[in-house]
Formats: C-alpha cells, sequence, structure tokens
C-alpha cells in the first residue's frame, strides 16, 4: 500500500511539474519576451498600443515595487528617443503608427536612454519605435 501512494505522490509531483514548466512558456517559446514585433502587431485588432501591451507582454506593465519611501516608480514610455511619460501615453499612439515595441528593464533604460539618469524611480521602459530599423 505505502509503495503505490508513493508512487501516486511520485507521479502527481511530475504532472504537477510539467504543467508549471508548460505554463512558463506560455508567451511563447519562439517569440522574444522584450519585443513586440511587426507580425505580431499586424495580428492584432486593438485601437492603441496599451491594449496591445495588456494583450500580448502584460508583465511589462507590472511594477516591482517602490524603490523610495517618497516616490514610487513607474515605468516610462519612449516614441523612438522621446521621453512621453508613463504607461497611460500608451493610450493615445494608434497601432498602426508603431512599428515594433521594445520593453527595458530599469538597468538597461537607465544606461541606454536619453533623460532617464541614474537612480531614477523608474521600473523600466517601453519603447516605441516607429521605423523597422533596429528590429530582429
Amino acid at each position: 500500500m505505502r509503495t503505490s501512494i508513493g508512487g501516486l505522490v511520485l507521479v502527481f509531483l511530475i504532472v504537477f511539474a510539467s504543467a508549471c514548466a508548460s505554463l512558463e512558456g506560455s508567451e511563447g517559446a519562439d517569440r522574444d519576451s522584450s519585443r513586440i514585433t511587426a507580425e505580431e502587431l499586424s495580428t492584432m485588432q486593438a485601437d492603441h498600443l496599451l491594449e496591445v501591451v495588456q494583450l500580448l507582454r502584460p508583465r511589462w506593465l507590472r511594477m516591482r515595487g517602490s524603490r523610495s519611501i517618497r516616490s514610487g516608480t513607474e515605468i516610462v514610455v519612449f516614441r523612438d528617443r522621446a521621453r512621453l511619460g508613463g504607461i497611460d501615453e500608451l493610450r493615445s499612439i494608434p497601432v498602426r503608427s508603431a512599428a515594433w515595441l521594445e520593453y527595458m528593464d530599469a538597468a538597461a533604460a537607465t544606461s541606454m536612454l536619453p533623460g532617464v539618469q541614474r537612480g531614477a524611480h523608474i521600473d523600466g521602459a517601453i519603447i516605441v519605435h516607429t521605423s523597422g530599423t533596429g528590429e530582429g
């Protein structure tokens, strides 16, 4: 009896672990989680880019927590190399005006994007690229 219960527990653990592994890859094993490509954009029936990000890469919109007691963090939005503001700016950008989108974590955004200083209270950046240059 003990052997069959132990065997059932082992089978359950294996099934559970494989289910978790398949969920983790649900964004698509062949998709780059830091980009939304022109091909993906062309298949979307959305009015604005916030809707696209909510559907395809919701993790981009999650804040990791406050870095400072006095000021919270935010996810900043850029159009090419111009800072627009927070994620609500994505509501004003039609899907057809974007060639592709890119997400950078706070460290990459701070070191690579203009207007984001070291120590800035950002949690990441979403860059809306208006030309196909650099995609891929």
